[in-house]
């Protein structure tokens, strides 16, 4: 199967980068939803995390009804039964930054800290518990 090109670039915004320009679409690609098959124009995205995206222009004649919050995508196709498909639950959003986004961040004018977090619940290690640091006493003194 070979990739056609689009009449216009699309822009695509994600979620670590501003957006992705896509200018190959693969027509007319075979897609099977719990045994039912469809046919469905596939943009091809230079990214990785995602199978596939769906877009309003292939929901909207399958009468598609989306759950966000649930993450259930069900077809109430009329004379069909219907059709459902549930996310999983178990994904909780990070609230880690990257380096990488963190860097875009500040690059884009973002106010950054840098902050050193400790347990104080747990006890400071010693030198002698250090295996490195035992065989050099006199570089690494007490305080």
């Amino acid at each position: 199967m070979s990739c056609g090109s689009l009449i216009t670039h699309v822009y695509v915004s994600t979620p670590g980068r501003d957006s992705i320009m896509v200018a190959c679409v693969y027509h007319s690609c075979l897609v099977t939803i719990m045994g039912y098959k469809t046919r469905v124009d596939l943009l091809l995205l230079n990214m990785v995390y995602f199978d596939v995206i769906l877009g309003m222009g292939w929901f909207s004649p399958y009468h598609t009804i989306l759950g966000c919050h649930a993450k259930i995508v069900m077809l109430a196709m009329p004379g069909f039964p219907w059709l459902e498909w549930r996310g999983s639950l178990g994904h909780v959003p990070s609230k880690v930054v990257s380096f990488l986004k963190a860097q875009r961040m500040v690059e884009k004018g973002c106010l950054a800290y840098i902050a050193f977090v400790r347990d104080a619940s747990v006890d400071t290690p010693t030198i002698e518990s250090v295996p490195v640091v035992t065989e050099f006493p006199d570089v690494f003194p007490t305080d």
